[in-house]
This record gives C-alpha cells, sequence and structure tokens, in this order.
C-alpha cells in the first residue's frame, strides 16, 4: 500500500512537473545519443568494412615481390600454419585510347580478381568476363570515357617492361563491378603512365595474361573471418600468420633470385655460343670479302683490256664504212650524171622525133586535105559520070566533047589519086622510118637505163651494206658499250656489294664489340641482380582501407572529447534542476523526517524521479545514437568510400559508459541534493528557507555609475548577483554550450585550413614530377624546356626517422637544387606572424607539428636515421599542415649526409595563363624519357577536401547537438528562475506590472547572464578547441589553429537566439502565473 501510494506520488509529481522532467529527459537523451553515436561510429564504421570485406573474400595478407612470385611461392604460402587460402594474381596498368577528340587519354588498372576465392567482385550489371577478351569494369570506368557495357575498348600502351604482357589487346566490357580492394571512390594509386594516376580498374581473366609469374599474392587467414576489421582480435590473428611469411620470405626471394639468374645465365651461355658462331661468320665474311675485292680488281683489269679492244675495233670499222661510203658518194655521183646525160640527150632526141612527127603531120594534114579535094572532086566527077551514063546512048555520042572532058576530068583525078598515093607512100615511109629511128632511140636509151639502173642497184646494194655495215658498227658499239657499262655496273655493284658487306663486317665488329660489352654487362647484371624482396603487408596497405580507418579514427577522437563536455553541462544542469525540486519539497522532506521515516525511503522519491527521467532519455538515446548517428557519419563518408551496405549496431561498452555517465549526472546529482537536505532537522525544514540576505553589489560601490541606472537596471543587477548559485551555473551552461558551439565552428575551420592553407599558400606548385634511376640531365631540363612551364625546380627528398631523446618521428627531408627559388613552390614562414623563414647552411627547418611532437626548438640537434645515423642542427620551425618535413639547403645537405646532391623529383608551375592543365601536363611529363609517375596536389587537394567535407557532416551533427543542449539548458536554467521566483513575480503582477514587465524583469536577467555567459563561452571556446584540435589530431597531420571570426559570430548569434527563443516560451509560462496560488506558495 506504501509502495503503491509512493508510486503514485511519483507520477503526480512528473506529471506536475513535467516541463522539469522532459527536460532531464531530453539532457539524457543528448547525451547518450552523443556519446554512444559518436562512440559507436568508429566501431560500426569497422563492421561496415568487415562486413563488406568478409563478403567478398577480400584478403588479409598481400605478399608482393620485387622479382614477382612464382606458382611455387603461392604453395609455400598454402602450407604456412593459420593460412586458408592463397592465391596469386596480376595487376597490369595500360593505358587505353580516348573516345573523342576531347578526351583525355585514360590509365587503367587491369587485375585478375577473385582466384582462389579471394577479393571475388560485387557484380553491380551484366556478367562478368567468360572469355580472354572480356572484362568487367567499375562505375568510374564507364563515367570516364563514356563506354557501356557491351563496348569495346583498346589498349594502346604498357608500361616499360611489360610490353607483352597481355596476349589480348581490345576488350568487351560484359559486367559492372564493385571490387573489395577498392574501399575508396576516388584513389586508384599511381600509375607511370598517362597522367601519373590510375583513372579506373577494370577486371580479367588469366588467360589474357601472358606474364608467367603473378604480381602479387593474397592470403586468408583463419580467424581472421570471425574478427572485426581494425579490431585487435583480428590483428592478432593476421600477425603471427603475417610474421611467419616474413620469415620465410628471405628464402623464397633468395630462390626467385636464383631461378632468375639461372634462368639469365642460360639465356647468357646460349647468347656467348651465338657470339662465337658470329664471330666465325664474321671472319669467313672477311676472307670472301678479301676474295670478292681481288675479283673485282681483275674484273676492272679485263674491263680496261676490252675497252681499249672495243676502240681499236671500232676505229678499224669506222675506217671501212668511211671508205665504203666515199665509194659510194663516187658511185652515186657517177650514177646521177649518167642520169643527167641519159635526161639530156632522151629530151634531145624527143625534140627530134616531135619535130620530125609534126612536119609528117603537118604532110598528112595537107594530103588528108588533098584527098578530101580529090574525094569531094571525084564524088562531083561520079555523080557528073552518073548523070553522063544516065544519058542515052544517042546522046553520049551526040556529045563527044562531053565524053572527051570527063574522060580528061577522069584521068587528073587518077593522076591527082596517083600523086596523093605517092605522097602518102611518102609520108609512111618517112613515119616508118622515125618510127624505127625512135624504137632505136628507144631501144639505146632503154640500154642506158638499164646499165643506170645497174649502176643504182649496185650503189643501192652497196648503200644497204653500207648501212647494214654502219647497223653492225652501232650495233656492235652500243653492245660494246653496252657490256662495258654492264660490266661497270657489275663492278660497281660488286664494289657497292663489296663496300656493305664491309661496313655490314664493320659494323659486325661493332655489334660483336656491343655483343661482348652486352655480355658483360649482362654477366654483371646478373652479378648484379637483387637478393629479391618481398613486401608482406596486412591490409593497411590498400590506401582505401587505411584511409577509412583514419577517418574512423578521426571520428573516434571527436569522441573522445565531444561527448565529455556534454555531460559536464547535463550534470550541472540536472544537479541545479534536482536541487531546485528537493528545496521547492523540503517541507514535505521535513513531515516524513518528522514522521520517522528513514532518509533513504525519503530520499527514494527524488532518486526514482530522476532515474526514470534518466531512463526515459536514455533508453530512446542510446538507441536513437547507435542507430542514426553512425548512419549519418556513414553516409556522410559515402561520398569518399564504396560503402554498399551499413552495419549499425548499439556499442555495448559505450552504452555501459553512457548508462554509467548519465547516471552519476542525474541520479548522483539528485543524492547529493538530498543528502544536504537531509542533513537538516525536521524543525528546520519544515519552516520555509530564510530568504537570503541582501548585499550591496560591486557595482553599488562606483556611486556615479550606480547613480545613472534605472530601478529595474539596479534590481536585475542586484538579483544576479544576489543568487550566486544560479548565476553560476547560468553562466556555466551558456558558456559550456556556446564554447561547444565555437569548438565545432572552429574544428570545421581547422579541418578547411588543411585544403586551404596548405594545398593554396604552403604548396603553391601543381605537379610533382618522380624521376628513375636512369635520367639524363642536359636531355630532361632540355625536354623540360620545351614543355614551356611557367617554372620547375629540381628537389631530392630523402626519407629519414627523426629522433631527440628518445621520442622518434617518421619524417621526410627535403632538398632544393637551388635555395633561392624555394620559396616560389614553397612558402616557408612562421604560423602566427606569416613572416618568412630562410634556409641556411647551418641547420635544417622543421615543419611545426614535427617539432610539436619532439618537442623541438632552434638550436637543438636531432637524429636522422637511414641506413646510418646523422647528425642536423634546428634552425627554425615553418608553418606546415600535411606530413612531417626538415628543409635543408644542398650545402648543408651535402655537409649532413656527405654526399653530392642528386635530383630525384621537380616540382613544377604549370602555365595555367597559356592554357596549360595539370592532366595534360602530366600526360605530356610521362613522355619523358627519365620520369616515372607524376602527382597532382590539385587532384590530392581535391581528394583532401572531399574527406573534409565528410568530417563537415559530423561538425554539423556536433553543431547541431550543441545547439539543442544550449536551448535545453537556457530552457531549463530559465524554468528554475521563474519557478524559484514564483512568489516574486506574482508579488509584482499584484503591483500592477504588465506581463511584458513582469517577464522583463525576469529576461533582464537572462540577457545580460547570456551576454556574460557569451562572453566567457567564446573564451573557453577558443581553449577548448585548442584542446580539441590537440586531442583529434593525427600524428601526421596538423590542423588549423585558429578560430575564424565569423565563427564566433554564429555561436554567439545563434545562444543569443535561443535566448530569446527560450524567454518566449517563459514569457507565456508566466501570463499564466496564480497570483493567489503563488502568494500562498510557503504556506
Amino acid at each position: 500500500m506504501v509502495r503503491k501510494a509512493t508510486v503514485k506520488d511519483i507520477l503526480r509529481e512528473i506529471i506536475r512537473t513535467r516541463s522539469r522532467f522532459i527536460s532531464i529527459a531530453v539532457l539524457v537523451f543528448l547525451a547518450a545519443a552523443f556519446f554512444t553515436g559518436l562512440r559507436g561510429a568508429r566501431p560500426s564504421m569497422h563492421r561496415t568494412v568487415d562486413a563488406y570485406a568478409d563478403a567478398h573474400a577480400m584478403y588479409d595478407i598481400l605478399v608482393r615481390s620485387t622479382l614477382g612470385l612464382k606458382q611455387e611461392d603461392i604453395e609455400a604460402l598454402s602450407e604456412i600454419e593459420g593460412v586458408t587460402k592463397a592465391a596469386g594474381g596480376h595487376v597490369i596498368h595500360a593505358l587505353i585510347a580516348p573516345f573523342h577528340k576531347d578526351a583525355a587519354e585514360t590509365v587503367v588498372s587491369l587485375e585478375t580478381m577473385g582466384q582462389g576465392g579471394i577479393n571475388v567482385p560485387e557484380l553491380l550489371e551484366g556478367r562478368l568476363p567468360e572469355k580472354a577478351d572480356e572484362c568487367a569494369v567499375e562505375e568510374l570506368f564507364l563515367a570516364g570515357t563514356g563506354l557501356q557495357i557491351g563496348d569495346r575498348f583498346e589498349v594502346r600502351h604498357l608500361p616499360d617492361g611489360m610490353e607483352d604482357a597481355l596476349k589480348v589487346t581490345e576488350f568487351t566490357i560484359t559486367g559492372l563491378v564493385r571490387s573489395p580492394l577498392y574501399v575508396s571512390k576516388a584513389q586508384r594509386g599511381p600509375s607511370t603512365l598517362g597522367s601519373g594516376s590510375v583513372t579506373a580498374y577494370a577486371v580479367i581473366l588469366p588467360e589474357a595474361v601472358s606474364l608467367d609469374y603473378y604480381t602479387a599474392a593474397y592470403v586468408t587467414v583463419a580467424g581472421a573471418l570471425e574478427e572485426v576489421a581494425y579490431s585487435g582480435g583480428y590483428d592478432r590473428a593476421v600477425r603471427p600468420v603475417l610474421e611467419a611469411i616474413e620469415s620465410i620470405a628471405p628464402e623464397r626471394a633468395q630462390l626467385r633470385r636464383e631461378e632468375i639468374v639461372s634462368e639469365a645465365q642460360k639465356e647468357l651461355d646460349e647468347a656467348k655460343e651465338t657470339l662465337e658462331e658470329k664471330k666465325a661468320e664474321l671472319l669467313d665474311a672477311e676472307e670472301q670479302l678479301a676474295d670478292a675485292r681481288q675479283k673485282l680488281e681483275d674484273g676492272r683489269r679485263e674491263l680496261e683490256e676490252g675497252k681499249e679492244t672495243l676502240k681499236r675495233e671500232l676505229a678499224d670499222a669506222e675506217r671501212e664504212l668511211a671508205d665504203a661510203e666515199r665509194k659510194l658518194r663516187d658511185a652515186a655521183d657517177e650514177i646521177d650524171r649518167g642520169w643527167s646525160e641519159l635526161f639530156t640527150q632522151k629530151e634531145k632526141a624527143r625534140t627530134e622525133f616531135e619535130d620530125a612527127a609534126r612536119q609528117i603531120a603537118e604532110g598528112r594534114a595537107e594530103l588528108e586535105k588533098a584527098y578530101a579535094e580529090y574525094e569531094e572532086k571525084r564524088a562531083e566527077f561520079d555523080q557528073k559520070l552518073e548523070e553522063w551514063n544516065a544519058l542515052p546512048e544517042f546522046i553520049r555520042s551526040a556529045m563527044p566533047e562531053q565524053k572527051a572532058a570527063i574522060e580528061a576530068a577522069e584521068a587528073e583525078l587518077n593522076a591527082a589519086k596517083r600523086q596523093l598515093d605517092a605522097e602518102k607512100e611518102k609520108l609512111d615511109a618517112a613515119e616508118a622510118e622515125l618510127s624505127a629511128k625512135r624504137a632505136q632511140a628507144e631501144q639505146e636509151f632503154a640500154a642506158a637505163e638499164q646499165r643506170l639502173a645497174d649502176a643504182q642497184r649496185e650503189y643501192d646494194e652497196g648503200l644497204r651494206k653500207l648501212k647494214e655495215g654502219q647497223e653492225e658498227y652501232e650495233e656492235q658499239k652500243h653492245r660494246g658499250e653496252e657490256e662495258i657499262a654492264k660490266a661497270e655496273r657489275e663492278l660497281s655493284d660488286a664494289e657497292a656489294e663489296i663496300a656493305e658487306n664491309e661496313e655490314k663486317v664493320a659494323d659486325g665488329k661493332v655489334k660483336l664489340a656491343d655483343a661482348e660489352k652486352e655480355l658483360k654487362d649482362a654477366e654483371e647484371k646478373i652479378a648484379d641482380i637483387p637478393e629479391g624482396e618481398w613486401y608482406v603487408d596486412d591490409r593497411d596497405a590498400n590506401t582505401g582501407y587505411k584511409n577509412f580507418a583514419e577517418d574512423a579514427d578521426r571520428i573516434g577522437h571527436i569522441a573522445n572529447v565531444f561527448p565529455l563536455i556534454f555531460f559536464l553541462v547535463a550534470a550541472l544542469v540536472s544537479l541545479t534542476t534536482m536541487t531546485r525540486m528537493v528545496e521547492e519539497k523540503r517541507t514535505e522532506i521535513g513531515t516524513y523526517k518528522a514522521l520517522g521515516y528513514p532518509g533513504a525511503t525519503t530520499a527514494a522519491k527524488f532518486v526514482v524521479y530522476s532515474l526514470v527521467a534518466t531512463v526515459a532519455g536514455y533508453v530512446p538515446g542510446v538507441i536513437f545514437g547507435s542507430l542514426f548517428l553512425p548512419w549519418f557519419v556513414l553516409r556522410a563518408y559515402s561520398i569518399l568510400y564504396e560503402l554498399p551496405r551499413t552495419v549499425t549496431h548499439i556499442h555495448v561498452p559505450a552504452a555501459i559508459f553512457a548508462a554509467a555517465g548519465v547516471l552519476i549526472c542525474t541520479v548522483g546529482a539528485t543524492v547529493m541534493a538530498c543528502y544536504s537536505t537531509l542533513r537538516e532537522t525536521p524543525a528546520s525544514l519544515l519552516r520555509p528557507r530564510a530568504p537570503l540576505p541582501g548585499k550591496r553589489v560591486l557595482l553599488e560601490r562606483v556611486t556615479p555609475l550606480w547613480r545613472r541606472l534605472s530601478f529595474f537596471s539596479k534590481v536585475t543587477t542586484r538579483n544576479i548577483f544576489r543568487f550566486k548559485k544560479r548565476l553560476f551555473m547560468t553562466l556555466a551552461g551558456i558558456a559550456g554550450c556556446t564554447a561547444l558551439i565555437v569548438a565545432a565552428l572552429g574544428l570545421r575551420d581547422s579541418i578547411t585550413d588543411i585544403t586551404n592553407k596548405q594545398f593554396g599558400e604552403i604548396y603553391t606548385y601543381q605537379l610533382r614530377a618522380y624521376l628513375d634511376g636512369a635520367y639524363d640531365y642536359d636531355a630532361l631540363t632540355k625536354a623540360l624546356d620545351k614543355l614551356e612551364f611557367a617554372e620547375y625546380l629540381f628537389i631530392d627528398t630523402v626519407n629519414v626517422d627523426v629522433s631527440l631523446n628518445g621520442a622518434k618521428e617518421t619524417a621526410e627531408v627535403l632538398i632544393p637544387q637551388d635555395t633561392g627559388r624555394l620559396h616560389r613552390f614553397i612558402t616557408l614562414r612562421d604560423r602566427k606572424e606569416h613572416t618568412p623563414v630562410e634556409l641556411t647552411e647551418s641547420g635544417a627547418i622543421v615543419t611545426e607539428k614535427l617539432s610539436e611532437l619532439l618537442d623541438l626548438e632552434a638550436g637543438d640537434t636531432v637524429e636522422l636515421w637511414t641506413d646510418s645515423v646523422y647528425n642536423a642542427n634546428v634552425s627554425g620551425t615553418t608553418e606546415q599542415y600535411a606530413g612531417h618535413y626538415l628543409y635543408m639547403s644542398r650545402a648543408y645537405y651535402e655537409s649532413v649526409f656527405g654526399k653530392a646532391f642528386e635530383p630525384s623529383q621537380i616540382l613544377i608551375h604549370i602555365d595555367e595563363a597559356a592554357g596549360q592543365t595539370p592532366a595534360h601536363a602530366a600526360a605530356e611529363l610521362l613522355k619523358i624519357d627519365g620520369i616515372a609517375y607524376v602527382s597532382s596536389f590539385i587532384e590530392l587537394a581535391e581528394y583532401f577536401s572531399d574527406s573534409m567535407k565528410s568530417v563537415d557532416s559530423v561538425v554539423v551533427v556536433l553543431l547541431v547537438s550543441a545547439a539543442l543542449l544550449a536551448f535545453v539548458v537556457l530552457y531549463n536554467l530559465t524554468n528554475i528562475n521563474i519557478t524559484e521566483r514564483m512568489r516574486e513575480l506574482a508579488t509584482i503582477k499584484v503591483l500592477g506590472f504588465f506581463d511584458w514587465e513582469v517577464s522583463m524583469y525576469v529576461f533582464r536577467e537572462n540577457a545580460v547572464l547570456t551576454l556574460m555567459g557569451v562572453a566567457l563561452g567564446l573564451v573557453g571556446g577558443y581553449f577548448l578547441h585548442k584542446w580539441l584540435i590537440g586531442t583529434v589530431e593525427l600524428s601526421f597531420i596538423m590542423f588549423g589553429r585558429d578560430v575564424r571570426a565569423p565563427s564566433y559570430i554564429f555561436a554567439a548569434l545563434l545562444t543569443i537566439v535561443f535566448t530569446v527563443a527560450v524567454n518566449v516560451v517563459g514569457h507565456r509560462r508566466m501570463m499564466k502565473i496564480n497570483m493567489v496560488e503563488s502568494l500562498k506558495i510557503n504556506e
């Protein structure tokens, strides 16, 4: 019955003071959620990576060798106790062709994954490769090249020494994968190809690789799968196996060297045999060349004799042809004269014959005319005769005269006829004579023509023979000249061939000499083949895996600091709240004591009250913090890392520690409050506590100022200093929350400074080129000058361990070739004053973080450990945020280390005004002989900036949590203030003050206390930030040391805004004060 009444009493108290109850619960919620969330973020991050690594059988140990690994090495690894699986793999960097004119060349890491069930890639889309010319790629590959599944790409270039590493050079993309080897989304490692870094990876089959050795071996360890990555249990499982592998490494490396030496010696012996054969062939060639040279000289002599013989024969033939030609010319002249005379005679005969023929023709014409006249007269006579004969005889007889006349006419006609016939006979005789003469002349002319024709034929025959002789002469001459030319050509060809062969022999001698030198060099190289070294690493050798652990450590460092401050603030506020609650119930406590109840029973109500409030806030706080905050942190880091599945859980140690913390802050504070009250007597408790005596405040003693204050200002001042406990609690609460906000914002400023200052102010160059061991300095500088960079500087670096008074840190010594130009690439300055720090020839400049870790000062002497120990003086410190460095002048370096300066790297300023870009410049640099690879500090700065953006998200959580805590603290303290002064406020209201005047009566105090708390908080935030940075800072990174002015302003304004918001809530409560009940509160 008593227990039931107690429970009811506690429930009524919770309901009646629900705002107080909720305030305590919220404080506990924030403290528990923030503590368990941040404390659980680190193990949740570890579990997330562990789940991903276990699901895809990520290796536990990575083995690499400078001489490669054979199958025998894999078998040796498999036989080690504790090794569950061991598999070899290949990693081959390849430069693939751009896919459009504006695209850059892409460096792809072609890797065999999943062999032996280790490092099994996760298939996201498509299918895994099934043929030698197929591959699966990551998303970065598709995004960078614009290719899609099903497309093909061609390998354009492979690293030196691995030109024949692939059997195929064209691959078809079959799927999209994600590999456990690449936890980081951005970093794919350096390369000697392209721009100096790998762009993406692709998974290929072993059948596509032609190498007879592995580039790496992957090992999984028994018991490691059951442990969480990064945990001590995991390290304990892996460490013995790693040490066992390290123990066999020298022997296996030696066997590999012996194998390589044996193969190389066999090739060398074969090369020596080949060399001796070539020497014998060279001697034979020299003898053959001597014989050929003698034959050539004999041929030249025979050629000269043949030239002389041909010259004589041609001269004789020319003379014979000239004689024949002269005779032919004489014959031709004689023939021409004969033809000329014959033509003259024929012309003369023709003229005579034509004259005779004309006379005959004229005679015949006259004869024919006479015959015509005769015929005419004869016709006339015949007619008359016919007419005569027609007359009768008697008539004829009668006419004798007529008859005589007819007869006479007939006789005359007959005589004329006879005369004409005689003339005709004469003409015929003349014509016959002319014909006879003509025939005789023609016969004579024909005989002459025949003689001339015969002579012409003889001439033509002679001419033909002359032409044939000339042709034969020309032919013989041409043939002789051709034979001579042919002989000369043959001799010339023989001479050229002999010269060529002599040159070949000379080249052969040079080659033999070179070959002998090469063989000698090969012998030396075989002798100089290093013993070989195995690099046995755990997962920390994986950059993304290690970086994720470092990011988790950053969160862990933050979790070590901020939640403690939350607990401190919660403890103070809880103590104030519960003290006020106990004070309100002092009459009730006095009654219980007067009735004889023990102190534990009396205090149980308040303890249970605070315990219930604690549980009400703790349980959801732990659940929310454990599940949401780690999830939020992991989501924030998903910008940088491949986290396919987020694993969150309740971190039991953090939950237990949080439970203990909140119980101490709430229940412990309640017990303390009850203890001090229970020590009083019942009579004292049954009476109201006497009001605090009034005291003059310090400000009242400043009369000129006090007299000028208004009434309310004086009341506010007295009230503030009258209730000193409330004063200190309010100042502590507000100052603590403001300090938390300042520290959170300052942490963000400090992280941002790493990128802005390190890669914007300290490092001002864009590219760093790393040289191989066989570069030609002069050729290298000429090639660099052709690229027309804005400026470049050769440097050397040495990795050392820096030791002082037993403390040791790893650092890098950087030595510029030209000390006077180092400031154009790296700014050496004091962090606070920004004054330049000069390199001298009497000491080294160390970076500030290294100086802090080793407690170095100017004038100290440190030990530098490499293969030997060197002493170096410290001349000063310089601002640096990433890594540990010692900067030395060239002269001081040579005096300390005792060896000459040899450049190993180049710092480069690109000419951005001329359109140069880091990617293009890096690609051009890698084309230069002597440059191994190139790193871009712009890309590094971008990666670091992205990493810090993830921390920004955590800072936002800190900021929101601090802001909520500030609001709760302010609300709780204001609520206590109003509760404590309820009678006073009711009296003021009875006196006729307006609501806003009543509120201002309290809020003036809040405003003043807020301003004082903010001022203290800003100062406290400055120191808290310093302490926080010193706590969360990693050993090799220095965060910025300053909080920027906007952060202070924002923290102050945010606290003031919360104060105003709390005042608004408090004003509503003061408006509801019941004046009568409040005035009776003591009764």
